[in-house]
């Protein structure tokens, strides 16, 4: 089994059930040195001082080649990072994320989605905030 950490809509269990896979062992953490960017598709930029919030699920390496080999997500590369969890616990964790490249513009669609997500999964009301100031 893998530790993987999700921050976007792969934070959604049931979501991830529907895709054909099995997450175990849930938990809420967060990788430090961060900010989540949601111009064009969802991705972790670094940036000291902030933190992306979300989830780390267990699963086997077959199942996230599965997710991440549809055909939303093939430009989203493995990274191994260091997660947080809430109760102060660093994680060894896969990340998948895109390389930098061109900027874009918000992606709304996207954040009117993770917003309800992120209220409902109960990551920090700051983390909310910033969030919901994206759209600003």
């Amino acid at each position: 089994m893998k530790e993987a950490f999700f921050y976007g809509l792969y934070m959604d269990s049931e979501l991830l059930k529907s895709l054909g896979v099995t997450p175990k062992k849930a938990r809420i953490a967060y990788v430090d040195r961060s900010q989540l960017d949601l111009h064009g598709a969802v991705k972790i930029l670094p940036l000291p001082g902030h933190q992306v919030w979300g989830m780390i699920f267990q699963m086997t390496a077959e199942e996230l080649q599965r997710l991440y080999s549809r055909p939303a997500a093939k430009s989203y590369q493995a990274e191994t990072m260091e997660a947080i969890t809430q109760e102060g616990d660093k994680v060894a964790v896969i990340c998948y994320n895109l390389p930098l490249g061109k900027s874009a513009p918000l992606n709304v669609e996207y954040l009117d989605k993770l917003l309800p997500l992120a209220k409902r999964l109960g990551l920090p009301a700051y983390y909310l905030a910033q969030l919901e100031g994206l759209s600003i």
